[in-house]
């Protein structure tokens, strides 16, 4: 009961056995898409909300602002949220605390007589995690009925946010896996101000937010490509050059061993389609096509954005270093161009700010066109 901050049977003594009372508890450890860290000016929050209150016999709803409904009044405290719509009378009423003497402190929802304020949020063009509002709730009495109506007005927000239930509040993240679910182009329609990823706050130098994610994802799809081909014996797929294998993070092995997994059942549905002398057999290989589609379509959001973290530390540990090691796990780069490499930087920092920062080569240095590569034995496909 550290919500309440007293005994459950000191709570007890507020209310009438007569009536059902309905609380909502918002705890900062118990979020669901929504965090009101910024609602209670509390980071930490722990709030007991009054929402409802029922006679027992009839269900009559009794109204919040009623005292007769309290054995003994609790304080109450109604924070409220702030338009630019707001007058400056709820401006002077930011926090409205109304304390006395008693123990127990409740939160009640703060009624608005319009819907500015919902109207305000959905003016908002650049999507912000975390979400800190859901919308307004709106009690219609119904007199064919008897009984109140309980209607809910989301914000824009709130609505997309919910599609996915991301289970992290860093927006960068949110990309990765709303590029996962094919709805980042449909995300941007209803926020065009996340369109573009600048290089450093208030820079004039942007890149397109689906762009800079498409590119992260096909510059880890080829450096896995070029790893598998480094690290595993095509013919009996069996480790070689395992100095490199061993210093891998555990990340990476598990995708190599997912990438493992689809070189054998490739081969395998070969080798059958072989045995029973089907006509136009094919052997397809491991494509590179495999590895992303294993990224973008079959691989846990948890999971993946660990392999993306880990891809930043390992590359970020070994950038400056000229040794074998080092220049073995720039070698698995060199088969994309510039311009990625440079955006899935950029990406990476911004993700994930605690790691150490990837270098981000100037971009006078960037050629803007794919150049074409020297022939070597390098194949799309094994």
């Amino acid at each position: 009961m550290d919500a309440i901050k007293i005994p459950f049977e000191s709570f007890c003594e507020y209310l009438k056995p007569e009536y059902n009372y309905s609380f909502v508890l918002l705890h900062h450890e118990n979020k669901n898409i929504v965090d009101y860290s910024e609602y209670f000016n509390d980071p930490n929050y722990k709030e007991l909300v009054h929402i409802l209150t029922r006679k027992r016999n009839t269900f009559e709803e009794i109204n919040l602002n009623d005292d007769n409904q309290w054995s003994k009044k609790p304080n109450f405290r109604t924070p409220l949220r702030i338009t630019e719509t707001s007058n400056s009378e709820e401006y002077t009423k930011l926090m409205d605390y109304l304390y006395k003497e008693n123990e127990l402190t409740i939160t009640k929802p703060y009624n608005f007589s319009n819907f500015n304020y919902l109207d305000q949020e959905n003016k908002i063009s650049k999507l912000k995690l975390p979400v800190n509002c859901e919308g307004l709730v709106v009690r219609v009495f119904n007199e064919d009925s008897g009984k109140t109506d309980i209607l809910k007005f989301q914000t824009n927000s709130y609505q997309f946010i919910s599609i996915l239930s991301p289970n992290n509040n860093n927006i960068y993240m949110s990309f990765i896996e709303l590029y996962q679910n094919d709805i980042l182009k449909k995300h941007l329609d209803y926020f065009p101000g996340n369109t573009k990823i600048t290089l450093l706050e208030n820079s004039n130098e942007y890149y397109d937010t689906v762009g800079m994610v498409d590119a992260s994802f096909k510059v880890l799809t080829s450096e896995l490509f070029e790893l598998f081909r480094h690290l595993y014996n095509i013919k009996d797929c069996s480790h070689k050059n395992t100095k490199y294998y061993k210093i891998l993070p555990t990340e990476y092995t598990v995708a190599l061993y997912k990438i493992r997994g689809i070189y054998f059942k490739k081969k395998e549905k070969y080798i059958k389609s072989k045995k029973n002398e089907e006509k136009n057999v094919i052997n397809l290989g491991l494509k590179i096509f495999d590895i992303y589609n294993l990224l973008k379509k079959n691989y846990e959001i948890k999971d993946l954005l660990k392999l993306f973290k880990a891809r930043k530390v390992l590359m970020a540990n070994y950038q400056n270093d000229s040794s074998e090691i080092g220049l073995f796990f720039k070698s698995i780069s060199d088969k994309c161009d510039k311009v990625s490499i440079r955006m899935i930087s950029i990406f990476l920092n911004k993700m994930f700010t605690s790691e150490p920062l990837l270098n981000i080569t100037p971009k006078s240095k960037e050629k803007y066109i794919h150049k074409m590569k020297k022939k070597t034995t390098y194949s799309s496909s094994i």
